[in-house]
C-alpha cells in the first residue's frame, strides 16, 4: 500500500508540474544578418567623344549605360560586380571605361581610355598619376608632338609620359626639361632650376647646352640680358670668374657676378693668359 500512494503522488505531481517536451525547447539560432538596402547609383560620364554614341556595357547585369546628347554616357548601376564601358563611333573608334558598384550600388568610374588623347592609368608606388596618351586607340611611345603647335612630349616603352629632366639615352645622352607644370611640355630656351641657383639653356630642339660659350637672346622675365654666356660642363651658367674665350685659349673672358654675362665692350672683361 505504501508503494502504491507513493506512485500515485508521483504521477499527480507529474501532472500538475509544466514539464517542457524535448520537441518544445527552443532551438539556437544564427546571428541575424542586416542587409543594405541595394539603391542604385547614376553617373555621368562627360569624357566620352560626342561621336561615339554606341555604347555597350560588357555585364548589362552590374550596369546600364547610355549615350544622351549633350551630356555625355549615363551610366546606373544594377547589381554589384564591375564592368566595362564601351563607346564606339561608326568608324570603330573606341573611348571606354569601367565601372565598379558596391554591395549598397554606389558606383565608382575609373580608368578613361579614349580612342585619341590623354588619361589617367592608375597610380604609381609613390601614388603619383600615371599619365598617358592615346592615338587610334593605342599609347603613344617616344617623342611625340601633340596639337601640331610645335608641343613636343616624351613617353617611355610602356606609353607613361616623362617629366622633369630627361636624358635621352637614343639622342647622345642629350637632355631635356619636360615641365611638370607645363603638363610635361619640353622647353626651350632660358631655364631656372628648382632651387633658383642655376640658369641653364635649352637650345631651339629642347636640348641642354653645355660646356661651351652660347650667344643668347634676352630674357626680361628673368632679367637676363643678350648676349654671350659660359655654359659649365652640368650646362649651368657660370654665374661668376674667368673662363677660356671661344677661339683663342691665351684670351680669357669675365662672367659678371650676379647673370654670368660677358660684356664684349668692356676692356676690363678681356685678358691675357700664358
Amino acid at each position: 500500500m505504501r508503494r502504491k500512494g507513493i506512485a500515485v503522488m508521483a504521477a499527480v505531481l507529474t501532472a500538475g508540474m509544466c514539464v517542457p517536451t524535448v520537441s518544445a525547447l527552443a532551438e539556437p539560432q544564427d546571428e541575424i544578418q542586416m542587409m543594405t538596402e541595394f539603391t542604385p547609383d547614376t553617373q555621368v560620364v562627360e569624357e566620352v567623344s560626342a561621336d561615339k554614341t554606341n555604347v555597350q556595357v560588357t555585364d548589362e547585369s552590374v550596369a546600364k549605360a547610355a549615350y544622351i546628347k549633350g551630356q555625355g554616357v549615363t551610366v546606373t548601376s544594377a547589381s554589384e560586380g564591375t564592368a566595362e564601358v564601351k563607346c564606339t563611333n561608326a568608324a570603330g573608334e573606341m573611348d571606354r571605361f569601367t565601372v565598379t558598384v558596391s554591395a549598397t550600388g554606389a558606383m565608382t568610374v575609373s580608368d578613361f581610355v579614349p580612342w585619341d588623347g590623354w588619361y589617367t592609368a592608375g597610380q604609381d608606388e609613390n601614388g603619383n598619376d600615371i599619365t598617358k596618351y592615346n592615338r587610334g586607340g593605342l599609347p603613344v611611345t617616344g617623342w611625340v608632338e601633340i596639337n601640331q603647335k610645335l608641343e613636343w612630349y616624351h613617353f617611355d616603352d610602356n606609353g607613361v609620359q616623362d617629366t622633369g629632366w630627361f636624358e635621352d639615352r637614343e639622342d647622345n645622352d642629350n637632355w631635356y626639361y619636360l615641365d611638370p607644370e607645363k603638363n610635361g611640355e619640353m622647353q626651350r630656351g632660358w631655364l631656372v632650376d628648382g632651387t633658383g641657383w642655376k640658369t641653364y639653356y635649352l637650345d631651339s630642339n629642347g636640348r641642354m647646352q653645355k660646356n661651351q660659350w652660347i650667344r643668347a637672346d634676352a630674357n626680361n622675365e628673368l632679367g637676363r640680358p643678350a648676349g654671350m654666356y659660359k655654359l659649365t660642363e652640368d650646362g649651368a651658367v657660370q654665374m661668376n670668374g674667368w673662363a677660356p674665350s671661344v677661339d683663342d685659349p691665351n684670351i680669357e673672358w669675365f662672367c659678371n657676378p650676379g647673370n654670368g654675362l660677358f660684356e664684349v665692350d668692356n676692356p676690363k672683361s678681356w685678358r691675357a693668359v700664358g
